[in-house]
């Protein structure tokens, strides 16, 4: 069975600089470190993890209790993920005999059927795959797999998918539509995604058919989470679902359908996003032009009607989810980080099966804004949440707010996001380029080294050059004994380019529709400068978006700015700023990236006299300093919090 596209594993795509290198320097030096410490519990003031300690006591070899979450044992899995794309681009044997202990201890804890979950281990013994609907069984399986063959790829060690198979095995039996099987997938999406990454780490068809199944069943009568309830004497693990009946709200479980009649994203976002990779990931090796036109629908809704304009998802903290159409309220953003780096996955699998650069232009906004924002720039602090709004004076009094954090946080007791960012960041070279046969498509531009084989045993080099996303000129080198064929992508932000191939200037007139320019087919060594015009602009959202009705918000390239009262004083929902403004840039201003100046801006209003009054047109002029969105929030005291927006009102001169 033949994949439609592939990107280049772990390993053969190495960053040599600028952004992303330094990010990635970042995960390595503080955030992976730092991740290490909380989940063996040795950071002082911060909530405890026990996910280690969790493993220890189903290996017996510890008397402590049971903590934490039933899903814990994620945590431990995305941190091993993320030490396994560290480690294929630079290796650590130090890191790498830390990861290799924590493999063995997950063979030690591993019961003799090859179950392999913590809670059901040693919290409740006897209810394994009572309550799949909310205890994330299989959503922790799916974690420990995407490591397992992620350290597989970079190390060569089989160690940890020899556990994970025995485990994957285990479920394969339980779970299908057999007599005596489970006819359900997990509450929680995410082992559709780690079911084809074993298949593609095994070759094991089986693994293929078990994605398939759980994407099949999703959805279907008579609607398994309520007759395992029902077993269960109605009584819900979690709190915010006790009183529910699991049919009350199948979105919430992504079961409102079947995957392949979705039509637009529901319920909760982490789970819309998990699922949407283990669909498209599954078309890639199977033929399913019903599963694939769903991947579609659901993509052209959530772009066209229900992502911020940072690429995050997610608008209400009422069950993480979904709302309606063009609801996208700025300040209760959900915006979880974790479904900001669901959603990339999403985009990246959907490029394997189409390279169509709508797929990575969400992926590139999503990347630089949604998921960065997540991580302070230190490496050692988060949001779970990521609004787009943050006034702290009323998030302290207002209970409607009780998710959103005006300040990043050491860890958190559900702590899903921290690592998922860190493991989405250490394997950012996999995103840069898809292939297939001997057709190459640039998806990504970072200063980077890549050396992968195309069809027929042609290899590939390629060398890019460039200081993206602070500027949009990239020099691309690229060398094969043999013919092969080139594809930029033009991003949507960029309205201009051009394009010199071996120093020949090359005539574009418009932008493709397919939205890559293709530079046709080459062998031997060539050389591609290719420049996107960068400007910052003025942004719109659609109308219907009440709550950006009469704002703008500035961009450039694919960064999204924000005003922040460090800069710009308090109450900065009284500024103004005339769009057709001249804006400003202070190259290198903040840690390193450009920061904005909109000139002609306005601050509304006056100071003091009653509540309310007579309309007087009074307001000052000032000019509006702006920084990426992603950094805000670093550069205020340590605990000190500050406003922030990203969309200001509109006024024109």
């Amino acid at each position: 069975m033949k994949k439609k596209y592939f990107s280049p594993p772990c390993g053969q795509v190495r960053l040599t600089g600028g952004f992303w290198k330094q990010y990635q320097q970042l995960i390595r030096e503080k955030t992976m470190p730092y991740q290490w410490e909380v989940l063996n519990d040795r950071v002082e003031g911060v909530e405890k993890s026990g996910a280690v300690e969790n493993f220890k006591i189903a290996a017996g070899e510890s008397k402590q209790r049971y903590y934490g979450t039933c899903f814990q044992d994620s945590d431990v899995g995305k941190w091993l993920e993320c030490v396994a794309y560290l480690l294929a681009s630079q290796p650590d044997a130090e890191w790498e005999t830390r990861a290799d202990d924590v493999i063995a201890l997950l063979g030690r804890a591993q019961q003799n059927d090859g179950y392999l979950n913590t809670y059901f281990t040693v919290a409740e013994p006897g209810n394994r795959f009572t309550n799949i609907r909310e205890c994330d069984e299989l959503y922790c399986f799916g974690h420990l797999a995407e490591a397992a063959v992620a350290y597989a790829q970079s190390t060569g060690k089989k160690e940890m998918l020899q556990i994970i198979c025995r485990y994957a095995d285990l479920i394969c039996r339980i779970f299908g539509t057999g007599d005596e099987q489970i006819p359900a997938c997990d509450g929680h999406p995410e082992s559709e995604l780690a079911f084809v990454r074993l298949y593609e780490a095994t070759g094991e068809q089986k693994y293929l058919e078990q994605a398939g199944f759980e994407l099949h069943i999703r959805g279907a009568e008579p609607y398994y989470y309520d007759i395992e309830w029902e077993r269960r004497g109605q009584k819900s693990f979690h709190p915010h679902l006790q009183n529910e009946k699991p049919s009350d709200d199948k979105g919430y479980d992504q079961s409102l359908c079947s995957p392949q009649n979705l039509r637009a994203p529901v319920g909760h976002a982490v789970k819309m996003g998990y699922l949407l990779a283990g669909m498209a990931a599954y078309c890639q090796y199977v033929d399913d032009p019903t599963m694939w036109e769903a991947c579609q629908r659901v993509f052209e809704s959530i772009r066209k009607e229900q992502v911020y304009i940072t690429g995050a998802v997610g608008s209400t903290r009422h069950k993480e989810a979904f709302t309606a159409p063009y609801h996208l309220p700025n300040d209760r953003a959900y915006a979880e980080t974790c479904a900001s780096a669901a959603l990339i996955f999403a985009m990246r699998r959907m490029l394997n099966n189409d390279p169509n650069a709508a797929y990575a232009d969400m992926m590139e906004c999503t990347l630089y804004n949604g998921l960065l924002a997540g991580i302070s720039h230190n490496g050692t602090r988060f949001f779970y949440v990521n609004p787009l709004e943050s006034y702290p004076n009323e998030i302290a009094v207002d209970p409607d707010y009780q998710a959103v954090k005006p300040v990043r946080q050491p860890w958190f007791a559900c702590a899903c996001c921290p690592p998922n960012l860190a493991r989405t960041v250490a394997d950012i070279g996999e995103y840069l380029y898809t292939v297939q046969g001997t057709q190459v498509y640039v998806q990504l531009y970072a200063a980077s080294e890549a050396s992968f084989a195309l069809e027929n045993g042609l290899k590939i080099k390629l060398h890019q050059f460039t200081d993206y996303p602070w500027n949009g000129d990239v020099r691309l080198e690229a060398d094969c004994v043999g013919e092969y064929s080139l594809f930029l992508r033009w991003p949507e932000w960029c309205e201009r380019v051009s394009l010199r191939i071996d120093g020949q200037e090359i005539s574009i007139e418009n932008r493709p529709s397919a939205g890559y320019l293709p530079l046709g087919k080459h062998s031997g060594k060539m050389t591609v400068e290719y420049k996107m015009h960068m400007e910052a602009c003025f942004m719109e959202a659609a109308p219907a978006v009440r709550a950006d009705a009469g704002k703008v918000a500035i961009q450039r390239g694919p960064v999204v700015y924000c005003a922040e009262e460090c800069d710009n004083g308090p109450q900065l929902f009284r500024l103004a700023v005339d769009p057709q403004s001249s804006i400003l840039i202070e190259e290198k201003a903040c840690f390193g990236a450009p920061v904005l100046k909109v000139l002609n801006a306005w601050r509304e209003g006056q100071d003091g006299g009653n509540l309310y009054r007579r309309y007087q047109p009074i307001s000052q002029a000032v000019s509006v300093r702006l920084v990426p969105y992603c950094l805000w929030g670093n550069r205020n005291p340590e605990g000190r919090a500050g406003e922030m927006t990203v969309w200001l009102r509109r006024r024109e001169k």
